[in-house]
């Protein structure tokens, strides 16, 4: 599923900033411009939330939905976090958004 839907996992990446239709990340010393459609970020084994608040910051002014799923909202077995995306991504092909 990931390789149909082109899904890139970048483990190791530092997210550096979240832009309009972008995540500017750093890897091994390299900073990284990534373009999205529909960005998704997870992080990590427990519950880590530091640019929640930026993030919703940002895109208050815009008709974005922020929405916190998987380990960061809190840590658990990664199959909830799969869940948790694919239940997004059954809501975003619903509304014919993808």
């Amino acid at each position: 599923m990931m390789r149909k839907y082109e899904v890139v996992p970048l483990t190791g990446a530092t997210l550096t900033e979240v832009r309009e239709s972008s995540f500017l990340i750093s890897q091994n010393g390299t900073e990284t411009e990534l373009p999205f459609d529909y960005g998704f970020v997870c992080l990590g084994m427990r519950a880590n939330t530091p640019v929640i608040n930026e993030l919703h910051q940002a895109f208050d002014d815009t008709d974005a939905e922020i929405i916190n799923i998987g380990d960061s909202v809190r840590a658990r077995r990664i199959i909830d976090g799969i869940q948790e995306g694919r239940n997004l991504l059954n809501t975003l092909e619903r509304k014919e958004f993808l």
